[in-house]
């Protein structure tokens, strides 16, 4: 996979650090996972390899880090980007199209099974989808794929497509939201009491 060998290293670099009780060593190695080295001369110093996690790389590192979630053991990754309103805020139209277009690749790769073991979640406003001159439907490539099942109409909701709208919490749904999250806070806060 893309970039594969250098994250290997960086992998292998922090169990180094694990084994032989280097803490510099083990914290180099997160801050390149974190994609927090700002040139590659610094990484090559800090680890021995030659790229780092940028704007370009990220998705191909999130698609290492779920194959690498798996070989741990665990089922995949899954990633939660909210509020992706923000996309539709940028001002300069380049930079959102370039963002579009990454949003349109993990699309393709989740959509045709080539991003393994790896699932997104991604909450936006229908403003943020819709909206055919600032929003993903202004890209076409995006508003082909994402395009709502024509047969789901008069109430019937389509779980299959990559777009799942939510309906608004009912009175009632959110006094038993608000009753659960309560009850899970009180138990976590009593497990706390327990353990000291």
């Amino acid at each position: 996979m893309t970039g594969g060998y250098d994250f290997a290293a960086v992998i292998a670099r922090y169990w180094e650090g694990y084994d032989t009780g280097n803490e510099e060593l083990k914290s180099a190695a997160l801050r390149w996972l974190r994609g927090e080295y700002a040139t590659r001369t610094d990484a090559r110093r800090d680890l021995g390899v030659r790229t780092i996690v940028d704007d370009a790389s990220i998705y191909d590192q999130v698609k290492l880090l779920a194959l690498f979630v798996r070989e741990a053991g665990y089922r995949g990754l899954l990633v939660s980007l909210d509020e992706m309103v923000n996309l539709y805020k940028i001002a300069s139209s380049q930079s959102r199209q370039s963002n579009y277009e990454q949003l349109l690749r993990i699309l393709n790769d989740v959509l045709q099974g080539t991003a393994r073991n790896l699932r997104f979640i991604m909450g936006r406003t229908p403003e943020f989808l819709m909206d055919t001159r600032r929003g993903l439907y202004s890209y076409q490539a995006l508003q082909s794929r994402l395009a709502e099942n024509t047969f789901a109409r008069d109430g019937m909701v389509d779980l299959s497509g990559p777009v799942v709208r939510l309906a608004n919490l009912t009175p009632e749904d959110m006094f038993v939201l608000l009753t659960n999250i309560r009850r899970v806070m009180q138990d976590d806060e009593n497990a706390c009491r327990t353990r000291h």
